[in-house]
């Protein structure tokens, strides 16, 4: 099932659409008389609660069996190989991630 049809929300949801919807779910179902249904939120929350999460899953798609996304491989690989000495700070990251969707 897809986090934004778990959460009830738009793919164009804001931040703060995805938390108010999260609440409310965790509200109407907690983990003492749903405990599946609260894990389901749960990990849909995380896997969409911020703009960059959504951003990598746009480019990359849902999350795979916990092995490092291609994107982070790159990043990874940039920085073994001393091309850079720490990682893109987060808007030069967020901006190449618009432009990458896009393009």
């Amino acid at each position: 099932m897809s986090p934004y049809h778990a959460l009830g929300v738009d793919l164009d949801a804001t931040d703060k659409e995805i938390r108010d919807a999260y609440l409310r779910l965790v509200r109407a179902h907690p983990p003492e008389r749903e405990p599946e249904r609260f894990h389901i939120i749960q990990q849909a929350y995380g896997e969409i609660q911020s703009e960059f999460d959504r951003l990598k899953r746009a480019v990359h798609g849902p999350p795979s069996d916990g092995q490092p996304s291609s994107l982070e491989q790159a990043l990874l690989g940039h920085l073994r190989h001393g091309a850079r000495k720490s990682f893109p700070d987060p808007d030069t990251f967020r901006d190449a991630l618009r432009r990458e969707l896009l393009a």
